[in-house]
């Protein structure tokens, strides 16, 4: 299955999407996220230093964009200042993100 099989099937609240250089490809892919998945937070996170790219970036459809060079602690106020605009009624508590950023971390993301 590709990722947008998989991300569609999931329906995700959020989805951490890393490029190393945003290409058409990948803001093809987010667009197309964005669409199946209207109701999902969409946050990329590009390698290295931004260098202008977020407005183009978030023309295609990503609520957020960072570099992945971000401090984990700075990714995780992010995500939960991104989740309390489009979610206000969602707990997002610090033991919570803490634990789903620390995997992500362990995975290489």
């Amino acid at each position: 299955q590709s990722t947008l099989q998989v991300a569609c099937t999931l329906d995700p609240d959020l989805i951490l999407y890393s490029v190393n250089s945003p290409e058409i490809d990948d803001l093809q892919r987010i667009m197309i996220l964005r669409r199946e998945l209207p109701n999902t937070l969409i946050l990329v996170l590009v390698h290295g230093e931004l260098n202008g790219q977020e407005k183009i970036i978030t023309d295609y459809g990503a609520h957020q964009v960072l570099s992945n060079s971000i401090h984990p602690t700075e990714l995780v106020k992010a995500v939960r200042e991104l989740a309390h605009v489009h979610f206000p009624s969602i707990l997002f508590t610090e033991s919570i993100s803490r634990a789903q950023f620390s995997q992500a971390i362990d995975m290489g993301l």
